[in-house]
């Protein structure tokens, strides 16, 4: 029987049960909220714990992403600077005027999360994957912050010390075992690649514990400390030194990372340089990020100015956001586009989600950045 049909029979059956015994039902509440569209869906996880473990579950998420299809909305743009990251004691501090983790809002839920405060707390900006932020302070402290249910939590400390590393977020979404995420720090070593071996720390949301091992690499490898790197369906792309990228496949038992040079490229990020009106100066224009599901179309930051750039109509439209752009030193930030996640689930809550049984509706999978 379809969704439609059991919910045409569920409400039909009214009159003989009552609206409590009703909303009681798992299965009825399944349907009616499977006819709400996002913008309502988001809201309702904040009702009650139950509608909340009901709209989490991998079954109703599945069903409804095939369904409805939700886009992705932009919150905002965070600014991340490797200045204080990783420095010594007597090393450079960050002053007091300087927020750690600055947003530059562009929706109301960016004005929110702004104006709650939470974003003190969290410490400098590390990574984020399907909208969970990945913040801390290295190397002691790391939080993971889920912004549909303000929640944070904290990870354990690290078994490994990493003088200088890189860190990538990988969240995982199955429609039967539901959601689960890593944290992959990988050591950075020398300027110059000497070592066939790179030694990582992972944690695993399944464990919750951290994991050593070595990856063996078939020429010598050198990652670029404190870099952005990228994650696509679990692989993992780091910067290394001499225009390189590595690649590691997290989900691999074959414990080796590749690399590959790329045409043209240097030790730092490619940029291209353009002459402002004076005529004398040049100023960086930095490619940020495409969009998420949507490859023709690119953020472009040109100084205090983010432009959004579609390579098919050519076309190019201003970015508004709310900031303190007085307050950055653009020059070493790097700007990240953050996007409020596909789904309202959430890895921060304990693992006796409720579950809906599967078998009454044919649940399919949606796709995922």
């Amino acid at each position: 029987m379809s969704c439609s049909a059991r919910l045409k029979t569920s409400l039909g059956m009214t009159s003989a049960l009552s609206a409590h015994e009703v909303l009681n039902s798992n299965d009825t509440m399944c349907e009616i909220l499977l006819l709400l569209p996002p913008e309502t869906i988001y809201k309702l996880i904040l009702v009650s714990k139950r509608w909340l473990q009901i709209i989490a579950s991998p079954y109703f998420r599945h069903t409804y992403l095939a369904k409805w299809n939700p886009s992705f909305e932009l919150i905002g743009f965070l600014v991340c600077s490797s200045t204080y990251l990783g420095r010594r004691v007597d090393g450079a501090r960050r002053p007091r005027a300087e927020p750690s983790l600055p947003l530059l809002s562009t929706s109301s839920i960016g004005d929110e999360i702004e104006s709650s405060g939470i974003l003190k707390k969290l410490g400098y900006y590390i990574d984020s994957s399907d909208g969970l932020l990945l913040c801390g302070r290295h190397p002691k402290a790391y939080y993971l912050w889920d912004p549909s249910t303000q929640k944070q939590q904290q990870l354990p400390r690290p078994r490994v010390h990493f003088e200088e590393l890189c860190m990538s977020l990988i969240t995982e979404d199955c429609p039967d075992k539901g959601f689960s995420y890593k944290v992959i720090r990988a050591e950075c070593v020398g300027f110059i690649a000497q070592s066939t071996k790179l030694k990582v720390e992972t944690f695993s949301s399944k464990t919750s514990t951290w994991s050593y091992s070595e990856l063996s690499c078939p020429e010598p490898i050198s990652l670029s400390p404190w870099t952005l790197g990228r994650v696509i369906k679990g692989v993992v792309y780091w910067h290394a030194r001499g225009g390189k990228v590595a690649i590691y496949d997290s989900n691999s038992e074959e414990k080796r990372v590749d690399l590959i040079k790329l045409p043209k490229t240097y030790d730092y990020d490619e940029q291209v340089l353009g002459e402002t009106t004076d005529g004398v100066r040049t100023k960086e224009t930095q490619l940020l990020a495409f969009l998420n599901q949507k490859s023709d179309s690119v953020f472009i930051r040109c100084e205090a100015h983010i432009f959004i750039y579609d390579t098919e109509t050519k076309r190019v439209e201003v970015v508004q956001y709310q900031g303190r752009k007085s307050a950055f030193i653009w020059d070493y930030c790097k700007v990240v586009p953050y996007f409020r996640r596909t789904w309202p689930s959430s890895p921060l809550f304990d693992n006796n989600v409720m579950m809906i049984d599967t078998p009454q509706c044919n649940a399919s999978s949606a796709g995922s950045d």
